[in-house]
Parts: structure tokens; C-alpha cells; sequence
């Protein structure tokens, strides 16, 4: 009560996610985010142009690659025919060679091309740190895959993603085509510009 008053009345968020998240004694109000919508226009119509490659794309947050290059070893040991792409966190460019040249000669991909035009050629997507591109890959795949441990658990314990503890339970999972359920939409409220319009009507 007593910071309240220091704080805004209402809250206007990207989603039900964001506002279910969000710790804040106002209103919250699930608006969108109407530029990643419009920047994700393009690849809509094509997302769903595939290989005959699964294609396994690991993403980096850059805090743990010992790990990740480890489990990643291990992923393949287990799905030697899988394709799998690694990509670095941008702080990790100017020295992903020397990170992960243990992947190299497993054949590994390391990918910096866009974001956007990655993601479009994703079929499953795995992270072991909580990151922005989970949440954006959803447009783009119902595979989507966070690791449970003590470190993700810290900023997602209910995570709304399917969880995995070892390359065993990830090479399980994916071989049962486990998928999501949740929509878009519950992270990236539609018409948002409707929405806010109407927010706007209402309170003035």
C-alpha cells in the first residue's frame, strides 16, 4: 500500500502471459504488440516450407555454453540422422568458434543469419536459458522446448513450454511428437491497435 500510489493505475501489457506474470498492484490489460506483428507478416505465409530434415535448432542465452555443447554431444550421439543448428547469443559472436568448436566435427550449424528467416526453417526449437526467442518462436512452431533445471525454474517455474531434464527425455519427447497446446495469442494479444483504442475510449 504504500508504494501503490508511486505506481501507474493501469498496466498495459503484450498478452495474457505478460499480465499474468506481471507483479504490479494496477490493472492489467492485455493490449499485443502490434511491430512484431507487423514484422512477422512475411514469414506467416511461408513458415511452413520445410525439408525432409527434422531440424533441431538449439538457442544460446551465452551464460552456460560448457553445458550446452556437452548436452548437445550427447543429443547427437543419440539422433545421429537429426539436423541439428546452434545458435549463439549475439554477445557470443566474436568468440562462438572457439566456444563451440567441439560441435564442429559433429556437423553442427552455428547460425547467425535473421532471426525471423531462422526460425521459419526451425521445426523444433530448445533453450536452456529463458529468452525473448522462445516466446517469439511460438509463430513459428508448437515444438518449443525449455530445460528443468534450478536455472531456468528461477524465472519459469510454471513454464508454459514443454520441459526436459536430459538428452534422453528430449530424444523421447520429440521422437512422440509432444506439442504444445497454447496459442499464440496468449502471449501476443491480436488487434492491438483495436485494443488499445478501445482502452483509450473507455477511461477518457
Amino acid at each position: 500500500e504504500d508504494i501503490s500510489r508511486f505506481l501507474p493505475s493501469y498496466f498495459l501489457t503484450h498478452g495474457d502471459y505478460w499480465s499474468e506474470q506481471c507483479r504490479i498492484p494496477a490493472q492489467k490489460i492485455s493490449i499485443g504488440y502490434p511491430d512484431l506483428i507487423k514484422r512477422l507478416n512475411g514469414y506467416f505465409r511461408k513458415q511452413k516450407t520445410r525439408s525432409v530434415n527434422t531440424n533441431i535448432l538449439f538457442i544460446s542465452g551465452g551464460t552456460v555454453p560448457d553445458k550446452l555443447v556437452a548436452f548437445v554431444k550427447d543429443f547427437i550421439a543419440l539422433n545421429p540422422t537429426l539436423q541439428v543448428t546452434l545458435r549463439p547469443h549475439p554477445s557470443e559472436r566474436p568468440s562462438m568458434q572457439q566456444r563451440y568448436h567441439e560441435l564442429f566435427e559433429l556437423r553442427v550449424r552455428l547460425d547467425i543469419d535473421n532471426l525471423y528467416d531462422t526460425l521459419s526453417n526451425a521445426d523444433i526449437l530448445v533453450s536452456f536459458e529463458v529468452s525473448t526467442v522462445l516466446f517469439e518462436s511460438i509463430f513459428f512452431t508448437n515444438q518449443i522446448y525449455l530445460i528443468d533445471d534450478d536455472y531456468a525454474n528461477f524465472y519459469e517455474q510454471d513454464s508454459p513450454f514443454l520441459r526436459f531434464n536430459s538428452p534422453e527425455s528430449l530424444s523421447a519427447q520429440i521422437h512422440s511428437e509432444a506439442k504444445l497446446s497454447i496459442s499464440p495469442d496468449y502471449f501476443w494479444a491480436r488487434d492491438a491497435e483495436k485494443k488499445f483504442s478501445d482502452f483509450l475510449q473507455s477511461r477518457l
